[in-house]
């Protein structure tokens, strides 16, 4: 697993990086840590990130617009912003940003945001296997918008993706059971939707991918409020 960690400070890099070797030598998951103090040095990389530890404020380009150009290159990178400066925490979040840290860094905290970082990487990466007819269609997990039961006939469920449609067989019971480790939720008894992909959120519906307008029902709403602000807070 690759973790990229670009800060002007090459103080703040090395203690950064210091805690990260730290966490390594405790476990047994392979880490390659690059490190950098210019936004245009990373993405210079060739290597794929899956972790990005980015400060907000840099002279040649800023974090924010270094994590736009990552989510160009892998769209599932987990961005990590860390900034002297908490005005930058609502665009951060509109990046859908994993996690957000003020300087000082508390070491604790950041590990245990870190951890958690690490299982969201291996939860993008995993995938489902739809059957379409007679095809078999296996799709990564956070390319699943979400899925929603056919309005039509109520027999069989659509699962949509970034790419396209699916048409499946399968109930929604089915899917919840194969999601359950995954980012979804039920916001109404229709729909699983994609954490990852929800942009905006309010107490009657969400707005997935900038697309797609799903209702919360009264008896999903309170639940559904709950995962919601635990999955963006995950790792506090």
């Amino acid at each position: 697993m690759n973790i990229a960690i670009c800060d002007d400070e090459a103080v703040f890099v090395d203690t950064v990086k210091k805690i990260i070797d730290e966490y390594k030598s405790d476990s047994e998951i392979e880490l390659n840590t690059f490190c950098f103090n210019s936004g245009y040095e990373l993405l210079a990389l060739n290597e794929k990130i899956d972790i990005a530890i980015l400060d907000v404020e840099m002279p040649d380009i800023d974090g924010l617009e270094v994590g736009k150009r990552l989510r160009d290159k892998n769209a599932n990178v987990v961005l990590i912003y860390i900034t002297a400066y908490g005005k930058y925490l609502d665009d951060s979040l509109d990046l859908n940003a994993f996690r957000f840290f003020e300087k000082p860094v508390d070491e604790r905290r950041f590990c245990k945001g870190f951890d958690r970082a690490i299982k969201r990487v291996y939860e993008l990466s995993s995938n489902i296997v739809v059957k379409e007819n007679s095809e078999l269609f296996k799709i990564p997990t956070n390319d699943v918008i979400f899925i929603e039961i056919e309005s039509d006939t109520h027999r069989k469920t659509r699962v949509i993706t970034q790419e396209r449609v699916y048409t499946s067989t399968k109930k929604m019971d089915y899917w919840e059971e194969q999601l359950a480790d995954n980012n979804f939720a039920k916001p109404h008894k229709s729909y699983l939707v994609n954490l990852n992909h929800i942009s905006k959120y309010n107490e009657s519906k969400i707005q997935l991918a900038g697309q797609y307008s799903i209702p919360i029902s009264r008896s999903c709403s309170a639940k559904f409020r709950t995962r919601f602000f635990k999955f963006i807070m995950s790792g506090v």
